[in-house]
């Protein structure tokens, strides 16, 4: 049915965001499936090279990012054909942080190699990266990637790139967390997701 994406670097509030999101999809009774990329295994190699215990190549780094997605790919095939899926991060979040070192068209030539499944929307959090650096670092110990302004900094003007230039086809949404509310935040995503969303499904 659908596929939507949460995007944006951390700290920009898209949990909070998605789950009332999801809340609003059962409570429609809606057949409804959430995953999370990477996926949260502490002991993976994804994990250990965030928490500094390992170190990897952006290479390395892009190829398991993008294997855990194309390890579900059948699974998530069968779910959109079944209902909605969300996504916190997807293939964009790979794009936007390996693609500083590797170039953007190498990451997204390779995830069309891997005939990756394409969203329907992709809802992308925009923030500066001086004010989610600070809220990450107030709420856990930030990772080696929330770690680096510059990097986060970078990682901003590709979700802008791709924004812009809609490399896969998908729609778009971008929503301003510049100095709003968590409530300002939600009606928007509700008129621009939310809805459009609900609607879809009842002509289904």
């Amino acid at each position: 049915m659908t596929l939507i994406v949460f995007e944006g670097i951390d700290g920009t509030g898209k949990t909070t965001q998605m789950k009332r999101f999801f809340q609003e999809l059962i409570e429609a009774e809606l057949p409804i499936h959430h995953r999370k990329y990477p996926k949260p295994n502490q002991n993976s190699p994804i994990y250990r090279h965030l928490k500094e215990k390992a170190k990897h190549s952006p290479e390395e780094m892009m190829n398991f990012y993008l294997q855990e997605m194309e390890d579900d790919l059948p699974l998530l095939i069968e779910e959109n054909k079944e209902g909605i899926i969300m996504l916190s991060r997807y293939f964009y979040s790979t794009i936007s942080y390996q693609g500083q070192n590797l170039g953007i068209e190498t990451v997204i030539n390779e995830i069309k190699r891997r005939n990756l499944l394409i969203p329907d929307y992709v809802v992308w959090f925009d923030v500066d990266p001086k004010i989610s650096m600070k809220r990450r670092a107030e709420a856990s110990d930030p990772h080696i990637f929330e770690k680096n302004i510059i990097m986060q900094e970078n990682c901003r003007r590709i979700y802008d790139k791709l924004y812009e230039t809609k490399p896969f086809g998908s729609s778009w949404i971008k929503i301003d967390v510049f100095n709003k509310s968590i409530e300002e935040i939600w009606q928007e995503i509700r008129d621009q997701v939310l809805e459009p969303v609900l609607r879809k499904s009842k002509t289904l």
